[in-house]
């Protein structure tokens, strides 16, 4: 849940030799999440999807390239990627993390040379299952949605309750994460941190007043006089169905707090490296 926040991103540097990068008709075809699974020979996207698949998704739009890989584990990642392609492959460089060479067959990506990180992935045959998401509705700035959004590098913004008293440097305190980069939707999240999870988990009484924890989908984001308004829509457990849809409003002031006045709550604004707890 936090490697979106606390991602390593590596540097992007040499390119591949005899290809061509992506330009946007092709950032379009690539954006989005690719799946793999080789016990699956018709694939694994649409109602065969789970949480067994090796998938990526890579997302242009804001980023000059970005990357998540994972299988639904803690080890998942994000990376700085450049894509590189020619009419039989395609190449994505993570930088000082390595080259991912891929054969392109129709429609599909076959994993010919991963770096070491991702070595099991050899010979995996990957669709693209899920497109990017229509940004349509999102009227933010890229400047904008940096200033609040936990997945936009360099700073992967993340607002931290208030009523944690030590704010960026709390162990204990719940947070706000809002997605505005996707690619495959946008989102908001509150969540505890990882030290609140486990005191929560082993039954012990927080120290702090806590809400519940929620997540929300993200209809519409536009910039108002005060602030930022978000139309969201509750995603409910276990199978994300939709809830209630509601507006709310946050507004940064200048000494890096911000309100949700809807919820009658203050938030620290920190980034991940300002952070002391997970």
């Amino acid at each position: 849940m936090r490697c979106v926040v606390l991602a390593a991103f590596a540097c992007v540097v040499a390119t591949a030799a005899q290809a061509a990068p992506l330009n946007p008709i092709d950032q379009m075809k690539f954006a989005g999440e690719w799946r793999a699974n080789s016990q699956k020979p018709g694939g694994a996207c649409g109602q065969n999807a789970s949480a067994g698949d090796m998938r990526f998704t890579l997302e242009f739009a804001l980023t000059d390239g970005q990357i998540f890989v994972g299988d639904g584990t803690e080890s998942s990642q994000t990376f700085a990627v450049k894509v590189d392609t020619s009419a039989k492959a395609a190449t994505f460089n993570l930088g000082k993390d390595g080259v991912w060479k891929f054969t392109r067959q129709g429609d599909a990506l076959i994993s010919d040379s991963p770096p070491d990180l991702y070595a099991e992935q050899k010979g995996l045959v990957f669709h693209r299952c899920r497109p990017a998401a229509d940004r349509r509705a999102i009227k933010l700035s890229k400047d904008q949605i940096g200033i609040v959004s936990s997945a936009m590098p360099p700073n992967h913004v993340i607002f931290v309750d208030a009523r944690a008293k030590k704010g960026c440097k709390a162990l204990d305190y719940q947070y706000l994460t809002i997605d505005l980069v996707g690619p495959l939707g946008f989102t908001i999240g509150r969540w505890n941190s990882f030290h609140l999870a486990e005191q929560l988990a082993d039954g012990k009484k927080p120290k702090l007043a806590v809400d519940e924890v929620s997540n929300w989908t993200i209809e519409k984001a536009e910039a108002v006089a005060n602030g930022y308004k978000f139309t969201i829509t509750e995603s409910i457990p276990p199978n994300d169905s939709r809830g209630d849809t509601a507006t709310i409003t946050l507004a940064p002031t200048i000494d890096g707090r911000a309100s949700v006045p809807e919820w009658k709550r203050t938030y620290v604004r920190c980034s991940a490296n300002q952070l002391s707890a997970e």
